[in-house]
């Protein structure tokens, strides 16, 4: 299996196959945009990368989020990230903040 870019296109889980174009949940490798709110609710395999698009968030409800497929994997953020409960992100890449990234740890 190769990976892909996959995109939001619903307000949902992040578990959830149909919250995702191509449909599917990410895979190991894959890069993600998000373009809608979406959930967190299961620990994430090891992305290559993750944007976050203004106007649209990402809740982590106490799981792993991984972008730590390479030490090119970035988490861009130009929406908003926000811990609902305690969370850990991972990152072997660089962190880009042009958004809101609200934490429970803070």
């Amino acid at each position: 299996m190769y990976a892909v870019n996959k995109i939001s296109i619903l307000n949902g889980n992040w578990n959830s196959a149909t919250t995702w174009l191509p449909l599917g949940v990410p895979a190991n490798g894959d890069v993600v945009v998000i373009n809608s709110n979406v959930t967190i609710n299961a620990n994430t395999n090891r992305l290559n990368g993750l944007t976050i698009n203004a106007g649209f968030t990402l809740n982590n409800s106490g799981f792993t989020l991984k972008i730590d497929n390479t030490t090119t994997s970035n988490f861009t953020n130009n929406g908003t990230y926000t811990d609902i409960a305690l969370s850990k992100v991972i990152i072997f890449g660089n962190f880009t903040n042009n958004g809101s990234y609200n934490s429970c740890y803070a």
